[in-house]
């Protein structure tokens, strides 16, 4: 059996771009994959969170041509934080072979958010949806063990305006989500 991943299962959990047809990928689902699927109104079955965010990045690290899909991934891994079990998402990875580059790119996000601003001017814009989010991945990564370590050298994850303008993009603007 399999579980629509990619894009179009971000859409499921939260994503708020137009997927244009044709941008999912299939898991082979186990179990596990299977418990943590949603099932859609016409019967498909949507990868978990977590299975939808992994299946995602490794998309985006193997294929030239959907590396733009680290910015849905590292939107809605933002937006979505408080939700992720952190240690079931790593065991996903290593099953994918990509626990090693996804590492790389969470530890690389932990740096940015909590040292990040300290190479980079932010802007007035970004200030109110830093700290909000700043506020909420500190609380949620506490327990992950992630090290802050600058290792990958990408603008979407070490930018910190990038970065924010990539969650900014993705949110349905809510003075009761973000208070000001």
């Amino acid at each position: 059996m399999k579980t629509l991943g990619g894009l179009l299962a971000l859409k499921w959990h939260g994503l708020n771009t137009e997927v244009p047809e044709g941008e999912f990928t299939w898991l082979e689902a186990d179990e596990e994959v299977l418990e943590r699927a949603l099932r859609t109104p016409d019967g498909r079955l949507v990868a978990g969170l977590e299975d939808a965010l992994v299946s995602t990045f490794a998309e985006a690290i193997r294929n030239r041509e959907r590396a733009y899909w680290i910015d849905f991934f590292l939107a809605i891994y933002l937006i979505r934080i408080e939700d992720l079990d952190f240690a079931y998402m790593l065991k996903r990875a290593e099953r994918m072979g990509i626990e090693e580059e996804l590492l790389a790119w969470l530890e690389t996000v932990d740096w940015a958010i909590k040292y990040g601003w300290r190479e980079c001017d932010l802007l007035p814009e970004n200030y109110t949806t830093y700290h909000w989010l700043a506020g909420k991945y500190c609380e949620a990564t506490k327990g992950w063990g992630l090290r802050p370590v600058k290792h990958v050298e990408h603008p979407d994850a070490t930018d910190l305006n990038v970065l924010i303008e990539l969650v900014r993009k993705e949110l349905v603007w809510d003075v009761k989500l973000i208070p000001t």
